[in-house]
């Protein structure tokens, strides 16, 4: 793990950054990104994205307090999605960056489906998790838990 800053100083959050609209269109679509690149890659979704969880520097966003970050194929995952989706767009919307999606879209551009898909999924069947592990955290593929 290394700094993210100059001088010993950590870069400053996205809330305590001050960006011209160029620089809030580049972070936004960065974030957009990235959100996916996390979901699709990595199989995780942050949990607690907001502009107080991403740093900006030298014109480049950077997550921080991924560790809490969940996987996919947790029950909470398109919940924690959908908040990550609104906190972002909430934010952008408050700088007035144009073009920005509404969360619900946001939220089917990294996911592949929509909110209420999402949510009839996990009504579907409440009492079986698939969990599907990263690659990055174990071999094991497909394994079902069922809930206590």
């Amino acid at each position: 793990m290394s700094l993210i800053g100059e001088d010993d100083k950590p870069a400053n959050t996205l809330k305590e950054s001050v960006l011209n609209e160029e620089e809030r269109i580049l972070a936004y679509n960065q974030i957009n990104k990235m959100m996916k690149r996390l979901y699709k890659e990595a199989r995780l979704v942050h949990g607690d994205l907001s502009e107080y969880n991403i740093l900006w520097h030298q014109n480049q966003c950077y997550f921080i307090d991924v560790t809490q970050s969940v996987d996919i194929g947790d029950q909470l995952a398109y919940q924690l999605l959908q908040r990550d989706c609104e906190n972002i767009t909430d934010f952008f919307n408050k700088l007035r960056v144009p073009g920005i999606l509404l969360p619900e879209d946001l939220f089917r551009t990294i996911s592949g489906v929509d909110v209420e898909e999402a949510e009839m999924l996990l009504k579907k069947d409440s009492s079986v998790v698939t969990y599907v592990p990263s690659p990055m955290t174990s071999p094991v593929k497909n394994v079902e838990r069922r809930k206590s």
